[in-house]
């Protein structure tokens, strides 16, 4: 697929606001350790509740506390270049914070060395594989992205098999992975597709009274999201293979939800007084196709401290995640997405913050959260994003 167009985008951060005392309070390892169990769906209820109460906090040093007066416009010229000024400044504060962290990440990344020996093709595949094998053929093959991708040394290369079912695990990189100049760790989707969807478990789900229609309390916490308000603003069923999300878009339409009374078979709402999500399906629930995204990312890139280099991820599809088909967090360089695509997405089809670089050669979006010219690519907080041959429509 040749480049039919590029686009280069350059954006600033948007400001951080001071914290606030109950911010400063919340303990950061504590709250990277919550963060790790929810997105492990490890997460007890009280803990939950306990991740919930901290990220409001931290909320609270950066948003007007309820309730409380907003700040008078200005009413004079020179009061709205004194604002002017203070957020420029703010504004400055912040790029020279994430610069900072973005040199140290790739100061650090400049000791990667390539390793020795000739460069090595990996195979996995999610039928046939198994996590004790080497790896080093199709026939021997390991079974997760997990394990293949544990494998890689700068210069070899992961293939996916194409099976008859999707890989139901996120693609996660983190921290000192990459290649070097000349070696780039190589990812070969060959077509295979990342789905974030499994079957409903159905155990934590009872008859609620009228035919057909059943309730869980437990679902909320099942998913991988660092916040309950996180998970209902992107969340959404599949009846039978069919997204529903009952009009609501996590940057578009929130309607309100329904009544359970209201619901119709291939529907679903949220009860807020219950804490307790409803589905309506036409006869038992365990008959029915009723899938959810439990997965919140299809392809997960972690790299604060140490930065991503030379990686080239090509020939993938994501699919129904509750969050980002492509979710790039930390700094990044070198990295290249190449023919890949993303569609029905609980938010982004590809969302690269912080300090990341990133050039995207052929993107395919479709039914994600929004759309920016013929694809979707979210670049909150992100810098020297290249866009190459997009095409596509998103909700």
């Amino acid at each position: 697929m040749k480049p039919i167009a590029v686009l280069c985008l350059s954006l600033v951060l948007l400001p951080l606001a001071a914290p606030r005392i109950e911010a400063q309070a919340v303990d950061a390892a504590r709250l990277r350790e919550l963060r790790q169990k929810a997105q492990s769906s490890t997460i007890t209820p009280q803990e939950q509740a306990e991740l919930d109460a901290a990220m409001k906090a931290r909320a609270a040093g950066r948003t007007p506390a309820a309730g409380s007066t907003p700040a008078p416009r200005p009413t004079t010229p020179g009061a709205a270049e004194e604002r002017r000024a203070q957020y420029a400044e703010r504004q400055e504060f912040s790029l020279q914070r994430m610069r900072e962290m973005g040199k140290t990440a790739l100061e650090a990344a400049v000791a990667r060395k390539a390793g020795e020996g000739p460069k090595r093709d990996y195979f996995v595949n999610n039928e046939t594989g198994d996590d004790q094998a080497n790896g080093l053929t199709p026939e021997r093959a390991v079974r997760s992205l997990r394990k293949g991708v544990s494998l890689l040394k700068p210069g070899d290369s992961l293939h996916l098999a194409v099976t008859s079912q999707p890989y139901r695990e996120t693609l996660q990189l983190g921290d000192d992975f990459g290649g070097v100049p000349g070696k780039p760790i190589i990812i070969e989707g060959h077509g295979a597709t990342i789905d974030g969807c499994d079957p409903l478990r159905l155990d934590g789900w009872t008859e609620a009274g009228a035919p057909g229609l059943y309730q869980s309390a437990r679902f909320m916490a099942e998913l991988e999201e660092f916040t309950d308000e996180a998970k209902l603003m992107r969340v959404f069923f599949m009846f039978d293979g069919v997204v529903q999300h009952m009009g609501r878009s996590s940057k578009g339409a929130k309607p309100r939800f329904k009544a359970p009374g209201e619901l119709a078979a291939g529907e679903w709402t949220y009860a807020a007084a219950e804490k307790a999500f409803y589905v309506k399906v036409a006869g038992k629930l365990a008959d029915a196709k009723v899938s959810a995204p439990y997965r919140r990312n299809g392809v997960a890139i972690r790299a604060p401290k140490v930065a991503l280099t030379n990686v080239v991820i090509r020939d993938l599809i994501v699919s129904h995640v509750l969050n980002d088909g492509f979710n790039i967090h930390g700094t990044t360089k070198d990295l290249l997405l190449q023919n890949i695509a993303a569609y029905e997405c609980g938010d982004d089809g590809i969302s690269p913050h912080e300090t990341c670089e990133v050039t995207i050669d052929g993107y395919w979006g479709v039914g994600n959260s929004t759309g920016m010219g013929n694809g979707y690519i979210s670049v909150t907080n992100a810098s020297n994003i290249r866009l190459e041959a997009i095409w596509g429509t998103n909700s």
